[in-house]
């Protein structure tokens, strides 16, 4: 419920339909286009369309540390700027590489950039994911994850198998709609928006706390049995996803909590101690009103 209900959700699982999902077609179909196109030998055309995969030795993990590194300093905001850019990027190559269907030279080079950016857009998507929901992670990460899957099907059936929705599309054309597509889709993360962080182009509300956001997952019965501690050390932690400027301006309890080490444990616990203590109070409060 947690996860499936969750809008973030939804999005995320969206955009990394049009990255991983796309990356997943490219995969399929290049070797037999390389060799269609440009009249390659199998062994040429296998080893030059390999390189579009091989770039995940690398251009993956390095989506996930451009969205690290663009938190250290914007917080949520950057890393979901981060993966606009990148996948903006990804559909701009992607139709630059469908243009180039007369020229091998260029198809490679552009195929490579291309093949990077769709890369660290799937990294950068899971440089998200942990914070959409503390309680369903796993849930938000394997939704996610799916999209990467169904969105394989989509761009595979509609722009390179001749089925109904693209009847007469040639791979050139099938490469140049599917980047149109991907340029569209990253729309979708302007909707997203995290009360106490905001989103990609309003701030958040300083009055709003990870603690209240983490919370609402869980009901008065839970807490008052302590089952939701983890999410508020997690709720504690998560205030690194601030922008810098939104910590220095923050209340005093937020900058304690967030840049002094030693007293994050005592932070914690008293934090838990309370929510936990008012939801006890809810619970008996309920049973009373009901007897």
């Amino acid at each position: 419920k947690c996860a499936l209900g969750n809008y973030r959700s939804w999005i995320l699982a969206l955009c990394y339909g049009f990255s991983f999902g796309v990356e997943l077609t490219v995969d399929n179909i290049i070797v037999l286009y390389l060799y269609d196109q440009f009249g390659l030998s199998l062994v040429t055309a296998g080893g030059l369309g390999a390189m579009f995969g091989l770039m995940n030795l690398f251009s993956r993990a390095s989506g996930g540390a451009l969205s690290d590194l663009m938190a250290t300093r914007f917080g949520i905001r950057g890393r979901l700027w981060v993966i606009f850019i990148i996948q903006l990027l990804s559909g701009a190559f992607c139709i630059a590489m469908s243009s180039l269907s007369l020229n091998l030279s260029g198809t490679i080079a552009t195929m490579i950039i291309f093949s990077i950016f769709c890369q660290q857009a799937c990294g950068a998507n899971y440089g998200v994911v942990p914070f959409v929901s503390r309680r369903a992670y796993g849930g938000v990460a394997g939704l996610v994850g799916a999209g990467g899957n169904v969105g394989a099907i989509i761009t595979q059936l509609a722009f390179f198998q001749g089925s109904e929705a693209s009847p007469h599309f040639t791979v050139p054309a099938g490469l140049k709609w599917m980047g149109v597509t991907i340029l569209i889709i990253p729309l979708s993360l302007l909707f997203i928006h995290f009360p106490m962080w905001g989103g990609m182009l309003f701030p958040g509300d300083p009055e709003v706390t990870e603690e209240d956001y983490y919370i609402q997952e869980w009901t008065a019965e839970e807490i008052a049995q302590g089952l939701h501690s983890t999410a508020m050390k997690f709720a504690m932690e998560s205030k690194s996803q601030r922008p810098r400027s939104h910590l220095k301006k923050g209340r005093a309890s937020d900058l304690s909590i967030s840049l002094d080490p030693p007293s994050k444990p005592q932070a914690i616990a008293e934090n838990v101690e309370v929510v936990q203590s008012s939801a006890v109070a809810q619970v008996a409060a309920e049973e009373a009103g009901s007897n």
